[in-house]
């Protein structure tokens, strides 16, 4: 057990960490309401390498998954691309929130007793999202075909991660298993949200976007909450 003087600073640097993402959230969510985007760019960008940090000073950071690490990557890297890259590259980081989604759907797979087959699920919808981009950047006649591609596509990567975490549910404590299946009700009500403002709405309404940017916060929040508390309970079991 740590001495109390390091729990005791461990606990400081997680209350600013604490403190400073939320200040970034709220930041974000009254920018996209006021269309202030150069206030929201600078504020988003800092909400992931903020849990980063909370990550790696944890004192299991090595016990973090692969596939942890590759979520929080690509959805850094997506709001990169969507923040600051043009019409066709902030397509692309679409993409990369799909890959982010992924991620979670094979962590949650790896934590199956028996052994699965998630890495060769990451490789090839990998694989599909990249020709999907592919025909988006260079075939832009077919960027309506593009487009719905990369719609089921991400819809299917959804449900992967939603049955993921269903099965779980008798192999991982409740409260942790509660907490991962919140982060994914997040997930799937943000997605229907931007899904109905875009189709519908042509993102008009300051109010939904400020909605979506407030659900994509909360669920990074909790993932990360939520795998700290797993580490924690799971310490000594984790290769």
């Amino acid at each position: 057990m740590p001495p109390k003087t390091s729990r005791k600073k461990s606990s400081n640097e997680a209350a600013i960490l604490f403190v400073a993402f939320w200040v970034a959230a709220i930041i974000e969510c009254i920018a996209l309401y006021k269309r202030e985007y150069h206030y929201y760019a600078y504020s988003r960008i800092w909400i992931i390498p903020i849990l980063l940090v909370r990550l790696f000073r944890s004192q299991a950071y090595k016990k973090v998954n692969i596939y942890i690490w590759l979520s929080l990557f690509f959805a850094l890297a997506a709001d990169v691309t969507t923040i600051f890259g043009n019409y066709s590259i902030s397509y692309i980081g679409l993409s990369l929130f799909t890959v982010s989604y992924l991620s979670i759907g094979c962590f949650f797979q790896t934590l199956k007793t028996n052994h699965n087959n998630s890495h060769l699920v990451f490789i090839i919808a990998s694989v599909l999202l990249i020709i999907v981009n592919v025909l988006w950047l260079y075939a832009p006649e077919l960027h309506f075909h593009v487009f719905f591609a990369q719609s089921i596509l991400h819809s299917l990567v959804i449900v992967y991660t939603l049955y993921g975490i269903l099965i779980l549910f008798n192999k991982v404590n409740s409260k942790v298993s509660s907490l991962f299946f919140l982060v994914i009700l997040i997930i799937i009500a943000t997605n229907i949200i931007y899904g109905f403002d875009v189709l519908f709405f042509q993102r008009k309404h300051a109010i939904i976007d400020s909605v979506v940017g407030f659900g994509h916060a909360i669920y990074l929040f909790f993932f990360t909450r939520s795998i700290l508390r797993y580490i924690k309970m799971n310490i000594n079991s984790i290769g």
